[in-house]
């Protein structure tokens, strides 16, 4: 007996035999396996040999200029067809099946996400703050903590607040003790009637959605951040101040970490949209970049200028040795291009002995990189900086 769907000739006949048979005595089974009959065929068996079987990987091979049209196109059919299952072939990991359930969308939809999340969390006012490339601050697109002034609300690069969430690697809670004794709060977070009893919650979403992305790269993985990632500022009632800062990373981190992740990302091909001021915006970001690495302590920055980018293989020699740099630098270090054939390195001070060794040994094998460098600890300011290392 033929397996379902295989027919041959005694069976066909036999088949039909019955059929009519049954059709005789008023029976349905004579319908059915002649309509059977008529859809197994053999046009249909050699269409679906063609769709799933599985070919030699010669046939794959074939020199695809002496490949007929029909048989593209066959191909063509068999690959989509094998395609659309491959989901099915082996299980993922939990945090991609997560990660699938995201739609693309657009950035009100994001906002709307985010909104929704706290307001389950019981935290409806918040303030998402992106970096402001031009006022060289973080400021608020969305504010919805009506008490404060939204003009007097921004967080600097240098202020002792940023400093604290990025040394942490978490969130902080800001009293209204400490802001009543700090003139540059109390100007910023002082509400509207001049009542300073509130709480605020500050972090920065990077810190929020790392957890992950480590968990989607493996746990060997290396994550070396966005270092412009938007602010999160929320205003809290005293009981949720009372649980303190980490529970509300978890609390948080466990509901939006991935809307965050998208929202950031967002804000990161912002900065480069089109008609943007291509070299305004590349010093703007090399301008953030140096007051970050004036903030950390012990760090070193290398400006790099390779001075045979104009030969045969210039080109392609720089770009693996920023791929090199860019690699093997942690979160805390970056790399910005300053022009075609100069690099600026920004290590800290747990990169800068790995910095100085790379460099030595590409020296050593192309002797084709002239080296400058100065540490974080001086006066240096970002127009001496230009004039002194990047103009020169």
């Amino acid at each position: 007996m033929p397996e379902y769907g295989e027919f041959d000739g005694l069976h066909s006949e036999s088949t039909a035999a019955m059929g009519a048979g049954q059709a005789g005595t008023g029976e349905s089974g004579g319908d059915h396996n002649l309509l059977r009959e008529r859809t197994f065929n053999e046009e249909l068996r050699s269409l679906v040999e063609k769709v799933t079987t599985h070919s030699a990987h010669r046939e794959m091979d074939a020199d695809i200029d002496n490949v007929s049209d029909e048989e593209l196109i066959r191909r063509l059919h068999r690959l989509f067809y094998r395609a659309i299952h491959l989901e099915h072939a082996v299980s993922l990991p939990g945090s991609l099946v997560e990660l699938r359930k995201i739609p693309g969308r657009d950035e009100d939809s994001l906002v709307n996400d985010i909104q929704r999340g706290l307001t389950e969390l019981s935290f409806p006012a918040f303030a998402l703050m992106p970096f402001n490339l031009e006022k060289r601050c973080f400021v608020p697109a969305i504010n919805t903590i009506a008490s404060l002034d939204v003009l007097d609300l921004f967080v600097d690069i240098y202020d002792r607040i940023y400093t604290a969430v990025i040394e942490s690697g978490g969130g902080i809670v800001i009293g209204p003790d400490s802001i009543r004794e700090d003139v540059f709060l109390r100007k910023r977070f002082i509400a509207k009637s001049g009542q300073g009893d509130d709480h605020f919650y500050m972090n920065s979403l990077g810190n929020l959605f790392r957890p992950l992305i480590l968990d989607l790269l493996g746990p060997d993985a290396s994550y070396s951040g966005f270092r412009m990632s938007p602010l999160l500022i929320i205003r809290l009632k005293r009981s949720q101040a009372e649980a303190g800062p980490k529970t509300i990373d978890e609390e948080i981190a466990g509901r939006l970490a991935m809307s965050f992740l998208l929202y950031s990302s967002e804000e990161r091909r912002r900065l480069g949209r089109p008609g943007e001021d291509l070299l305004a915006l590349n010093y703007r970001c090399l301008e953030y970049l140096f007051m970050a690495f004036r903030r950390m302590r012990g760090a070193e920055c290398f400006i790099l200028h390779f001075s045979e980018y104009h030969t045969g293989q210039g080109r392609p020699l720089f770009s693996y040795l920023e791929s090199v740099l860019q690699s093997g630098l942690s979160g805390a270090s970056s790399v910005q291009q300053i022009d075609k054939n100069r690099l600026a390195v920004f290590a800290s001070q747990k990169d800068s002995d790995w910095v100085r060794k790379t460099l030595a040994r590409w020296n050593d094998i192309h002797g084709n990189i002239k080296i400058s460098r100065f540490d974080s600890g001086g006066e240096l300011n970002f127009n001496e900086f230009l004039n002194n290392y990047v103009f020169q």
